[in-house]
């Protein structure tokens, strides 16, 4: 089984054959990224509290 590396450039050419192929539309698409950003957000959030805690 071959690895790829993920990274934006691999994850945008996925999503743009997704909408050409309309395997995905972009109002899912856009639910999506959402979704990610938030989930980022609060990831971001947690580490910024957490290396709080460990400083103290």
């Amino acid at each position: 089984m071959e690895i790829k590396k993920i990274d934006s450039n691999y994850i945008e050419h996925l999503l743009n054959k997704l909408i050409n192929e309309d395997s995905i539309n972009e109002n899912i698409l856009s639910n999506l990224l959402e979704v990610e950003v938030e989930k980022l957000k609060n990831y971001k959030k947690y580490e910024k509290e957490l290396t709080i805690d460990l400083d103290t």
